[in-house]
Order: structure tokens, then sequence, then C-alpha cells
């Protein structure tokens, strides 16, 4: 948006631009290196852990977290992945988490916090044992998509956006889950699957909770 004023000369002022303000994600001095798709994929898979991510303390992520922290050293903007570190690790960004992030980058939780309130694809509620993402970008759309969300509606017995009250399921869409020739598309707990038809969504549902309860996908 874009303001003009005038002085009290009667001169216009130059226009100024506003933009929105984001939270500041600067933290040092080396820049981290990107991932390919299929290895952000893998990073984000969220491991068997030895308490429960829901509850867990502050002493049980410092001690589990600390390790993985420790390769940001020295990164420049390190503070956004290892947000995206913990939310794949954790399934969510939980107050200890970020206590313990921010001990790490010596500042304040509140500053941590504002970056993950930000990011619409960070997380502050406790997750579900098997999250759906469903692929809402074109190619799905017209390929199955709208089939495949209704059918994870049926099973879980929950829309989108919900999770379910046991804990059981959420359901998330996305824009784009950057597969789209294998359309139609969704992840389950971070693994993408493509080309999904009728019936598929039961199995993977299946699959997805047998993992969670720690049996092998």
């Amino acid at each position: 948006m874009r303001f003009c004023g005038r002085r009290d000369s009667g001169t216009p002022t130059r226009s100024r631009s506003f933009t929105r303000l984001r939270p500041d994600t600067s933290i040092s001095r080396r820049s981290p290196p990107r991932l390919r798709t299929e290895e952000a994929i893998v990073a984000n898979s969220a491991p068997t852990l030895p308490f429960d991510r829901r509850t867990a303390t502050y002493e049980q992520i410092r001690s589990d977290f600390w390790p993985i922290l420790e390769r940001y050293h020295d990164v420049e903007g390190a503070i956004l992945p290892i947000l995206h570190e913990a939310q794949g690790r954790y399934g969510w960004v939980s107050e200890n988490t970020v206590r313990v992030i921010s001990d790490f980058l010596r500042t304040t939780p509140p500053s941590v916090y504002a970056v993950v309130t930000y990011y619409h694809e960070l997380s502050t509620e406790p997750p579900a044992d098997v999250n759906v993402v469903v692929c809402a970008g074109p190619a799905c759309r017209v390929d199955g998509g709208p089939g495949l969300l209704a059918e994870i509606e049926e099973e879980t017995g929950i829309s989108v956006g919900d999770t379910r009250r046991d804990m059981r399921y959420s359901i998330k869409t996305s824009a784009c889950l950057g597969i789209c020739m294998h359309a139609p598309v969704a992840a389950f707990n971070h693994r993408v699957r493509g080309r999904l038809r009728a019936g598929d969504a039961r199995q993977l549902l299946s699959a997805a909770v047998h993992h969670s309860d720690g049996g092998q996908a």
C-alpha cells in the first residue's frame, strides 16, 4: 500500500511503501546448505523417540536436540532451519523446545516464538499420531484430489484442519507437495505418496498408524 502526503509548504512528499514486518531470523555468519526435495522429506520424517513428544520435558528435549543444534554454530539465519528441524523431529514446537533453542542461540524465548508463529508450517499444537497432508494444488485438484480428501475424511471421521479427540489423526491441505506429475498426492507423517486411487487411503492410514505405534511401515 502506498501513501502520499504533503509538506506544510504544499510540496508533495515522496511516496513511501509500507511492508509487513518479518521477525528477525538472522543469527550468525555462515549460510546453511540447501536440501534437495527428497533429502528434505527424509530429514522431516519424525524418528522414534525414547519419550513422548507431546509431553517431553526441557531436559529430555535438550539432551535429544542439542547435538542437532551443534551443527548450526556460526550459521547465518540459523533460527528458521533449526525450527524446521524441531518441527520435523517432534511434530511441533513446544514451549520447552522454544526454551532449548533460545538457550542455544543466546536469545529470548519470545524472540524464537515470534518466528514460530509467523510461519504457518510451524505448529505450536501437539501433533496427532498420524498427520495427513493432502495436496490441493491444480494438478491434484483435476486428477482426483478432492475424492482422495473425501475418502481420508470418511476414514478418519474428521475434516480438514481438525485433529481427532483421541489424537489419532489430523488432516491439513497444502498448496503443493512438489511432485505434481504423480497427482493426486498426500503425505502421511511426512511420507509422500502419489498416484493414489480409491481404497489407497485406508491402507496408507493403517500403515501410518502401525508405524507410529512402533511397527515397521
